[in-house]
Formats: C-alpha cells, sequence, structure tokens
C-alpha cells in the first residue's frame, strides 16, 4: 500500500507543469537586487567605484554658477575645493595650486 501511495504521488509530481511547482521564497531585498541587476545597474556602485575629481583637470574647466564648490584630489591624494570663478563672461574653475 505505502508502495503505491509513493509511486502516485511520484507520478503526480512529474505529471505537474513546470509552473504549478511551488514557487521560490524571496525575500525583498534580495528580489531588488535581482531586479537591479537584471536592470545592468548596482546600487551605490557609482558612488563606490567613481574616482575622485583631479584638480588639475578640474582647474580652467567651466561652471555654470559663480560661488559654486568642487571638491578635488591632486595627484598627491590631498582634499582641496575649487571655487566658480568668473573673468568678464567666462565662468571657470579655480582650484589652489597643489603639492
Amino acid at each position: 500500500m505505502k508502495l503505491v501511495l509513493v509511486l502516485g504521488f511520484a507520478m503526480l509530481a512529474l505529471s505537474l507543469p513546470a509552473a504549478a511547482a511551488a514557487p521560490a521564497i524571496v525575500d525583498s531585498a534580495e528580489a531588488s537586487i535581482q531586479a537591479t541587476a537584471i536592470d545592468g545597474t548596482v546600487p551605490f556602485l557609482n558612488l563606490m567605484v567613481k574616482p575622485p575629481i583631479s584638480c588639475e583637470n578640474l582647474t580652467g574647466t567651466s561652471c555654470t554658477s559663480v560661488g559654486a564648490t568642487q571638491g578635488c584630489k591632486d595627484v598627491c591624494g590631498y582634499s582641496y575645493v575649487c571655487t566658480c570663478t568668473q573673468f568678464g563672461s567666462i565662468k571657470y574653475w579655480a582650484c589652489p595650486y597643489t603639492c
């Protein structure tokens, strides 16, 4: 009798379509990570991987708002603050001299 029940359940399980199988339990955090990975982005990755702005690359480039500030690092790793400055009609980032 037990063998018949076991065989019956085995046959039933094999005959069910895959969609009828029990759904996998996934918590919301994992689902969010999976959905994000499908989109091709990882949360906060751009904040973690982005290198600091180089003062040498920022100096003299255009800016939009006079008095705005932007942090940067020099080649020695020291942090500085550049300021958006205006000369005539030209607005540009003015950074202090670095190492």
